[in-house]
């Protein structure tokens, strides 16, 4: 009886140990919506034309380049790190340090992402997922 109570205890222990090990998770895994290409459509909600479009690229390792076009058509590429912070922030800190950094408050379905200088979005830029 004793040998077969051992046994139990023994095989108990083991689960609890290995559904303890399995709910173990990387603390930097998360979902995030903004990975991805994005196009300028709308400033304040108003349609923005084609050729005055700008572009935001998002990695998922934290890194992506933002491409604008100068008056003469020619594109430029500025690379930079971002990171998404609680409360809808963004941080986008520029390569080259002319640019410098920028928070802003960010919302997304998915589709479409607005950017905003203040959380209550007064003015907002919108962007398409491309």
């Amino acid at each position: 009886m004793k040998n077969k109570f051992c046994k139990v205890i023994m095989c108990m222990t083991m689960v609890v140990v290995a559904l303890s090990l399995n709910g173990c998770e990387d603390e930097d895994s998360w979902f995030s919506d903004i990975p991805g290409r994005w196009q300028l459509v709308e400033i304040d909600g108003r349609y923005v034309d084609e050729w005055d479009c700008d572009y935001y690229t998002f990695y998922s390792d934290g890194t992506g380049y933002y491409t604008y076009y100068d008056r003469y058509g020619y594109a430029y590429d500025e690379d930079f790190y971002w990171e998404e912070r609680t409360g809808g922030r963004l941080y986008i800190t520029y390569y080259d340090p002319s640019w410098g950094s920028v928070m802003c408050y960010f919302r997304t379905d998915g589709r479409y992402m607005d950017f905003s200088e203040t959380p209550s979005f007064y003015h907002y830029t919108t962007y398409i997922r491309l």
